[in-house]
């Protein structure tokens, strides 16, 4: 892993007019390190992240990250009109606007996102009739296209039944194994973890509490206090 900072908080703080607030936070993430960001609904994990991509800015502090283009972004929710006749490889494609392509590198970068990923067969169909783990394999192919320095994964198993978390979690540590981008993998779900995640940071009320590997701040005992009885696993 490269030591270079590529993204880093100075104590940033968000306020919300509800009176809610996420922060003060001071951290640094490395080119092709992969962070877990942990903690319970609420807690302020996607404000961290909007602020990484400037949705979001911060009342206080600094947020230093790359240009918009080197961020690629995986929503919690996906946003697309099912009334609208989107495919998937107008979804992938999305993912080449930042680098203002030519339509036919763009074509040319779709297809290879597509078959690294292996959903080429899905071309032509409509997102909307994709079942849940299908439209996440898209996005994350849109990911691939985009072909980002950094990757924000918010909550990427959520709504999965336990093969698509299994299938979604395998192509995260393959890709990550080839590109190495830096991750910030937001989760409250810790029944699985990827191979490649090397550090662990504990997220509630808007503030981290613990930091460090992931079997030290995702022990049973710290989590008991947020999440129950729930026991971490790296996926295998």
């Amino acid at each position: 892993m490269n030591n270079e900072s590529v993204i880093e908080f100075k104590d940033a703080l968000v306020m919300y007019r509800s009176g809610a607030r996420v922060g003060p936070v001071s951290l640094s993430v490395s080119a092709g390190e992969f962070v877990a960001l942990a903690g319970p609904n609420g807690s302020g994990k996607t404000t961290l992240l909007n602020l990484v991509a400037g949705r979001v800015k911060p009342a206080q502090g600094q947020v230093r990250a790359p240009h918009h283009r080197e961020i690629a972004m995986l929503p919690q929710m996906h946003v697309f009109n099912d009334l609208a006749p989107v495919t998937v490889e107008d979804i992938v494609a999305f993912g080449c606007l930042p680098a203002a392509l030519s339509k036919e590198d763009s074509r040319n970068r779709v297809t290879s996102a597509m078959a690294e990923t292996g959903i080429g067969h899905l071309r032509r169909c409509l997102f909307r009739e994709l079942s849940g783990g299908q439209k996440q394999l898209t996005q994350i192919t849109r990911l691939i296209a985009q072909d980002a320095r950094i990757w924000l994964l918010d909550e990427p198993l959520a709504g999965l039944d336990l093969k698509w978390r299994r299938i979604v979690i395998d192509m995260l540590d393959n890709l990550y194994g080839v590109r190495k981008p830096a991750v910030i993998y937001v989760t409250h779900q810790l029944d699985y973890l990827p191979i490649f995640c090397s550090r662990a940071l504990l997220f509630d009320g808007g503030r981290v509490l613990r930091d460090g590997s992931p079997d030290d701040v995702l022990s049973n005992d710290s989590l008991s206090v947020f999440f129950g009885n729930q026991s971490h696993v790296r996926a295998h």
